[in-house]
């Protein structure tokens, strides 16, 4: 992986406490040409309304969704496209009518789009994403109303845990919930990418009593046994027909004849069988193989049929049907539920365990890259040559912003990582401020230490072009 390069700064104007405001930032943005990603620069946006505010990324992700808008499978008609929905940043600048965050509050920004007044349990409830196109809400950027404002203490090095909880973590959590999961359950997930081995994270910090992730990527199953010994990889492409093994599902009941009691999908429909070829229904077929009696399966991965044009060139690759087994579903009881989870749901169970120090998702990280090389980094996620990478943006350390207490190093691999270091247990001890939906009550649920959270009603705007928009 290419390593963060030196490149100036842009021409900036005076920010607020001492936090410069650049005039441009680079952002990517798809073109409609499957496999690429272009960088552009753009203008830094402008507070629009009072209950605007901006917020300064210093750390983005690549994540699995956006490889679909890669392959051109889904995304926008309008083109050219900004992508990304990961991030953690500063607040640099408020409006007049903005009560909850302040200049210099660092905060995770959550990728599902909520104005402060949805509810995932409303009937008109409607799902809108940043950067994932016209399906998922066309929203031409960052806009949100929930933003969960991090304790004094956290800082560049801390960034890595934080943004995955913008998704991937608070996805993987809520999904393993949604399917009905108890401690003590056997848990089987297909997809061992970064959203599965969340779920893997999720199930063993939970109390699984075993876990088993499947994928055919080697590095990847490697890496599911690094959580924890009940933790067990199989491998998608072997079969033994004389002996009754044609997939996953018949690898894992040789070990758990009654089945397993949750299933969750960290694929989604651009899946493939135990051959490596491209099947929309393989995945549902060995769930619901795989499912005990009473069992619950979730649908993590996307699924969504989109007619082919310029800007998802590839989307009739994809079926638009899906077969259910329903006799094998009815008969054996189960519960079968899918579709995107808001973090905001779920971050208040899951915070405080990063900041006592019980959870460390980054795990997941593989590589770090400045957005200069992201068409690189792209292809070598697409490639499962890395489990995810983190987009860094060194401006926070270059000016010595105060809190910031490490530094990027660069290791023989060539790729820019960060310096291990753990989170002062002065700052574990913090309050965690999260700015809630309206009429959404907080509750202290997770494990680790007890701390009080603070909801707060909304009233500020986060205002960004794409996850990947940032100031370089």
């Amino acid at each position: 992986m290419a390593t963060r390069s030196k490149s100036p700064l842009p021409p900036t104007s005076g920010g607020q406490n001492g936090i410069s405001k650049p005039k441009t930032m680079k952002a990517t943005f798809w073109n409609g040409r499957p496999g690429r990603m272009e960088l552009r620069t753009v203008s830094v946006p402008k507070l629009q309304q009072e209950t605007d505010c901006i917020v300064r990324l210093t750390t983005a992700a690549i994540c699995g969704t956006d490889l679909h808008i890669l392959h051109g499978v889904f995304g926008s008609a309008k083109l050219p496209q900004a992508v990304g929905h990961e991030g953690v940043g500063i607040v640099t600048e408020i409006g007049d009518g903005v009560e909850t965050v302040k200049v210099g509050d660092r905060v995770i920004i959550q990728d599902f789009a909520d104005d402060g007044h949805a509810s995932p349990n409303a009937l008109d409830f409607q799902q809108a994403y940043f950067g994932l196109g016209e399906q998922l809400g066309d929203l031409p950027g960052l806009q949100d109303d929930t933003l969960i404002i991090l304790p004094p203490g956290s800082n560049a090095l801390t960034d890595l845990d934080f943004v995955l909880l913008s998704d991937i973590f608070s996805t993987a959590w809520g999904s393993l919930s949604l399917s009905g999961f108890k401690p003590g359950d056997i848990v089987a997930i297909f997809g061992a990418g970064p959203v599965g081995l969340l779920v893997a994270y999720s199930a063993f910090l939970r109390g699984a009593a075993k876990i088993y992730i499947v994928d055919h990527v080697q590095a990847r199953l490697d890496k599911a046994q690094t959580i924890g010994s009940n933790v067990f990889p199989i491998d998608l492409t072997f079969t033994n027909p004389k002996k009754g093994i044609r997939g996953p599902a018949d690898q894992i009941k040789q070990h758990e004849p009654l089945g397993v009691n949750r299933v969750i999908d960290a694929i989604g429909f651009e899946c493939v069988d135990t051959n490596l070829r491209p099947d929309s229904n393989f995945v549902l077929r060995e769930a619901l193989s795989v499912a005990g009696f009473f069992g619950g399966i979730y649908l993590t991965g996307v699924y969504l049929s989109t007619p082919a044009d310029k800007a998802q060139p590839s989307a009739n690759k994809i079926g638009d049907t899906l077969k259910l087994d329903m006799f094998t579903f009815w008969g054996k009881n189960l519960t079968l539920s899918g579709g995107g989870i808001v973090p905001s749901e779920w971050i208040p169970e899951i915070l405080p365990l990063i900041l006592s120090g019980r959870a460390k998702p980054s795990f997941v990280f593989s590589a770090e890259i400045g957005i200069e090389d992201v068409q690189e980094g792209y292809e070598r996620f697409d490639q499962h040559l890395e489990t995810k990478i983190a987009i860094r943006f060194p401006w926070e350390l270059e000016e010595k912003e105060k809190g910031a207490k490490g530094k990027l190093t660069k290791q023989s691999n060539g790729s820019s990582r960060k310096r291990k270091a753990a989170a002062s247990e002065e700052s574990s001890e913090e309050e965690v401020h999260v700015v809630p939906r309206k009429g959404h009550a907080l509750g202290q649920r997770g494990g680790g230490k007890r701390r009080r959270m603070h909801g707060r009603l909304p009233h500020s705007h986060l205002m960004l072009t794409g996850a990947f928009g940032a100031f370089a």
